[in-house]
């Protein structure tokens, strides 16, 4: 299992805009978008970035890397005080990253009419709903690139728990691991059919987990320990 434990400086940025990702999702972000080569103008996708904290963990990741070009696709809908687009743009502003990202304000399908660069890294976090799940993968997942890495957030909600599935009996994909709410997978007919289960059941022992009512504080802790073990038996 990677190491995908971010430093002092990265956990900092991750913290500094609001958000729902994590300490360790950021860092996967960070870590894998490190990680992407940039060869053939390989670039990162990310469907969904609302205020842009797994955007500015990306884009960081990939200046410390091969600087390969971050795309961040999110409509960005009217919120019920600051338009949440603006908010975005100061906070890329404010991490230093904005010279690195191209946003595009559309939707996932407007924006992959006409798409044709090849993607080392696709991160889907829009609509967790099945249909929009597996539209945006059948939109983007024919431009990712042999060995392309493609994380799924919140991926023991319905529509993405649900579409998982679909995704490895394809054959074509081979799943790696889990983050906390996010699975990640890689493109390839290569790898452990056995480790796929076996990511598919930690998939399905989070989402049970999910559903038990606790008191918070309680609750809390067992999500922390759940999520250690998880980590640890990866």
């Amino acid at each position: 299992m990677k190491n995908f434990k971010p430093s002092a400086e990265i956990k900092k940025l991750i913290n500094s805009v609001k958000g729902e990702v994590s300490d360790s999702e950021g860092g996967f972000l960070y870590h894998t978008a490190k990680n992407v080569t940039g060869k053939k103008k390989g670039v990162i996708v990310e469907i969904g970035a609302w205020e842009g904290r797994s955007t500015v963990c990306l884009a960081q990741g990939s200046k410390d890397g091969s600087r390969a070009r971050v795309f961040s696709i999110d409509y960005h809908q009217e919120g019920e005080d600051e338009n949440p687009h603006d908010i975005y743009v100061k906070n890329l502003a404010r991490s230093g990253v904005s010279d690195i990202v191209t946003h595009l304000c559309m939707t996932s399908e407007e924006a992959s009419k006409g798409w044709d660069a090849p993607i080392e890294f696709l991160f889907i976090d829009g609509n967790h709903n099945y249909k929009f799940v597996k539209q945006d993968f059948e939109l983007w997942s024919p431009f990712c690139v042999d060995g392309a890495i493609i994380a799924f957030d919140d991926s023991t909600y319905d529509g993405v728990k649900v579409f998982l599935p679909e995704v490895f009996n394809r054959g074509d994909y081979r799943a790696l691991g889990i983050i906390d709410s996010i699975t990640y997978i890689m493109k390839s007919r290569e790898g452990s059919l056995l480790r796929t289960n076996y990511i598919l059941l930690l998939n399905k022992a989070h989402d049970i987990a999910r559903h038990i009512s606790l008191p918070r504080p309680i609750r809390s802790i067992v999500k922390k320990l759940g999520q250690s073990v998880i980590q640890y038996i990866q």
